[in-house]
């Protein structure tokens, strides 16, 4: 159960990455070494994580020796407005914003993209439990009961 949460946690923490990336604020350690690389990518292969960086090349590690700590401070922040029935709407995205739904596992459930500031998306298809939607450069947790 406790190595299930530390994979969802990590999970969470890649989604979390994949934005603060394109701005530099990223500290990646590997067993307490900084590596000056920046991750694009993380997949996972049972207790290991498999890192993927901008430069191509990557590097597998036992996920208890990695520490991916991210700076995304001052950015945008867009607010779930509501999620009433099967539909959830979003406000405060740029127009043509991508926005992917993950489940726990870290597989894409959803993608679509805004057309306007506003978006709403069709929940209906997923299966009670936890996610997490990414949209342009932030990420949400939400729980679909």
């Amino acid at each position: 159960m406790m190595n299930k949460l530390f994979t969802i946690m990590v999970a969470f923490m890649l989604l979390s990455a994949l934005p603060a990336l394109a701005d530099g604020g990223q500290m990646l350690t590997i067993n307490g070494e900084k590596v000056e690389k920046a991750v694009v990518k993380m997949t996972f292969k049972g207790d290991y994580v498999v890192l993927h960086f901008a430069d191509e090349s990557s590097q597998t590690a036992d996920m208890n020796a990695v520490a991916l700590k991210l700076d995304v401070s001052g950015t945008g922040i867009f607010s779930l407005k509501s999620v009433l029935g099967d539909k959830m709407h979003i406000d405060g995205l740029s127009p043509e914003t991508e926005i992917s739904v993950y489940d726990a596992s870290g597989r894409m459930v959803l993608a679509a993209k805004a057309d306007k500031a506003c978006a709403t998306l069709s929940v209906k298809s997923l299966k009670s439990g936890v996610y997490v939607m990414k949209a342009g450069k932030q990420v949400v947790k939400f729980i679909k009961r």
